[in-house]
């Protein structure tokens, strides 16, 4: 019988909160260990295990995977991401602290990863039959929506220190994964997407609707990090260095035609500039709830962040310029209403809110501006509108928003 069982993993979860050292160095030695793995798999599949040793359990298990994965059959393999998926399963059932699902399901994802050379077609369709199985529960699509966005996350590089394999693996795994797993992710996410908001337009009860508020910000998270994906359109080195180095969301995204059929389609704009409107109105409903509200200006926010990286779009994915006319166009007249309600004042608004909005409605507008070709926004039907709403703008601000 292993020494490191249940009551000494829990005691040394004691020690990390007086003696964070010892506790880490005992921890360290249990990783390096010959059966960490198996005591891991132990360790997790019993339920009266806490919520700290369940993550500190994970970070072992993780750690132990990567070192041992080459010393892995793969019946081993299998098994082992059988393994954690059941424990991905169990946490959410058991309703584990968010720490501990992210977690593991980020220990998930880089099974995936550190194996998706090996895996035929059939094997990596699986990873999306377990997340669409998810998706079937609506109350799953919030934990699916987190689960694709780590492992789009790992696939993307973003995560390669975690693995410890040279810099060639990573870009050997983005690409497989750009060949098979990012289009099929975009689709599941498109789903969520339609799924998520017909609930919240379309369901009467406000506490479901508040509820779908935090689903929906997961699924625009995952939406957005789909669309920063590092597509490789060109070798120009400059270019490539332009883009890794531009902080937050990129000035210009290039995406494959092939996906314009879910982020052109005029009712995907309208649904999301709709359903930030029904979630701007909650702002008033949940004036006695702090922490509500908070939750509601940060979705909010996600939001807004998001319709400013569908501003971005740039490139294959218009065939003409009467698309990128059309699309622009729907944009700015959604756009300015929402900018000319941040810059009045309103009893109880929130200064810090409005003074937020503005600065992202503006440049959802400037960003359109930078990326079409002036040609492209004179032939707007809304250009003159544009020009007097940047210009009373730049007016209000000047002045200090009252």
């Amino acid at each position: 019988m292993s020494i490191y069982n249940i009551d000494w993993l829990e005691n040394i979860c004691i020690i990390l909160s007086r003696n964070p050292i010892e506790a880490t160095e005992q921890l360290s030695i249990f990783r390096d260990s010959p059966n960490a793995l198996n005591d891991c798999n132990v360790l997790l599949s019993d339920t009266r295990l806490s919520h700290i040793g369940r993550f500190q359990t994970t970070l072992v298990l993780q750690y132990t995977l990567l070192k041992q994965w080459p010393l892995l059959n793969n019946t081993d393999r299998e098994t082992l991401r059988n393994s954690v998926w059941s424990y991905v399963e169990q946490s959410i059932v058991n309703e584990n602290p968010q720490y501990v699902i992210n977690k593991l399901m980020q220990v998930y994802s880089l099974i995936w990863k550190r194996g998706w050379s090996e895996y035929d077609e059939n094997e990596k369709k699986s990873l999306f039959d377990k997340i669409s199985s998810i998706i079937s529960n609506f109350d799953g699509i919030q934990y699916s929506a987190v689960l694709l966005r780590m492992t789009i996350e790992e696939f993307s590089t973003k995560s390669s220190a975690q693995v410890g394999l040279p810099l060639e693996f990573h870009r050997i795994s983005h690409g497989l994964f750009e060949g098979f797993g990012l289009h099929q992710s975009f689709h599941i996410a498109l789903h969520m997407f339609k799924v998520t908001t017909d609930v919240l337009q379309n369901n009467n009860d406000i506490n479901i609707k508040l509820k779908t508020a935090l689903t929906l910000n997961e699924v625009s998270l995952l939406l957005g990090e789909l669309m920063n994906w590092d597509f490789d359109y060109t070798n120009n080195e400059i270019l490539r260095l332009i883009r890794e180095n531009t902080e937050g969301v990129r000035n210009i995204i290039q995406l494959p035609r092939d996906w314009a059929f879910g982020l052109l389609d005029p009712n995907f704009l309208k649904t999301l500039y709709d359903s930030y409107e029904i979630l701007y109105s909650f702002m008033g409903i949940c004036q006695s709830n702090v922490n509500l509200l908070q939750n509601i200006m940060n979705v909010l926010s996600n939001l807004r962040s998001f319709m400013t990286t569908m501003a971005s779009l740039s490139g294959k994915i218009f065939e003409n310029d009467d698309e990128k006319i059309l699309y622009g166009d729907y944009i700015v007249t959604r756009t300015i209403p929402l900018l000319d309600r941040s810059l009045q004042t309103n009893p109880g608004s929130d200064d810090e809110f409005r003074s937020k909005e503005c600065e992202q409605f503006s440049t959802i507008l400037f960003r359109l501006i930078g990326n079409f070709s002036l040609t492209i926004i004179f032939s707007m039907p809304s250009f003159e509108t544009l020009m007097l709403a940047l210009g009373k703008t730049a007016y209000v601000l000047s002045k200090g928003m009252s």
